[in-house]
């Protein structure tokens, strides 16, 4: 099977075509507001006219149980309430499956591993549970996002946790707080400290709600490797809890996973269960 999948991120739309596993041709190009950025995947699909069978897209913005945007930010203007899936399918006459980027992402390493649940780290924070190789949504198909995950003085995991929030805190990029603080660095190590207690937080939140086997950290945070992942385990450690010693603590392979290959292995995922 040929599947066009296509990553729609807040600064560049990334695509792969596919045949099975195999990618045979791959590119990006970048995001536009809503009514160009429909413009740009009409073109694009059309640029491949009659080479795919079917089309898996991973978005930015919160994706409703019939594939529309349920809501984007200021990132992609005019995104919301786009009902992409039903737009795609009568532009092409193909089948579609939409899902967030995050939850993409995390879907791309059902082969790595079995239940867990994906926290991705970056301008926001996002999640997704995978168990059993199904992507576990819920009713209401929000199921996973962290983000709006509530935390101390009427703040947001997003607003607290992601790297943007690092470096807010810092005044600096956060790739740059990890290495003065590795150098002995006080402020530093004290604003990573103080940020990774909300990380532990949600982490642990993410455990007790969903009882994942694994939870896996990606994102651009995740390239830290242990720099990141020892001290949130020590954290976690020290926790009152009776789940700390249930779940494994890990850093997703290659740290960002691709939305390109999440997004095709969940469509045909998706196809081989309404047979």
């Amino acid at each position: 099977m040929k599947v066009l999948a296509m990553d729609i991120g807040g600064t560049f739309l990334k695509y792969a075509l596919y045949e099975d596993e195999n990618v045979l041709v791959s590119g990006k190009t970048p995001s536009r507001a809503a009514e160009a950025l429909l413009a740009v995947l009409l073109g694009l699909g059309e640029s491949f006219h009659g080479q795919f069978d079917g089309i898996a897209v991973a978005t930015a913005g919160t994706v409703g149980p019939e594939g529309q945007i349920v809501y984007a930010n200021e990132n992609i203007p005019g995104y919301t309430g786009v009902p992409l899936k039903k737009w795609l399918e009568e532009s092409f006459s193909v089948p579609a499956a939409v899902l967030n980027d995050v939850a993409a992402a995390a879907y791309a390493l059902t082969d790595t591993f079995e239940d867990y649940f994906f926290i991705a780290l970056g301008t926001g924070v996002g999640g997704a549970y995978v168990h059993r190789r199904q992507l576990m949504n819920g009713g209401t198909g929000f199921g996973g996002q962290i983000g709006y995950l509530p935390m101390k003085n009427g703040s947001t995991a997003d607003q607290t946790a992601s790297s943007a929030a690092l470096a807010r805190r810092a005044g600096e990029a956060g790739e740059r707080v990890f290495e003065k603080a590795g150098q002995g660095d006080e402020r530093a190590a004290r604003i990573l400290d103080e940020w990774l207690d909300d990380v532990a937080q949600v982490i642990l939140t993410a455990e007790i709600v969903t009882g994942a086997e694994t939870i896996v950290l990606g994102g651009g945070v995740s390239a830290q490797g242990e720099t990141l992942l020892s001290p949130l385990q020590a954290k976690l450690d020290r926790m009152e809890t009776p789940y700390r010693e249930k779940f494994r603590l890990t850093i997703a392979p290659d740290g960002n996973a691709s939305g390109t290959l999440g997004a095709r292995k969940y469509f045909e995922e998706s196809l081989r269960r309404e047979k």
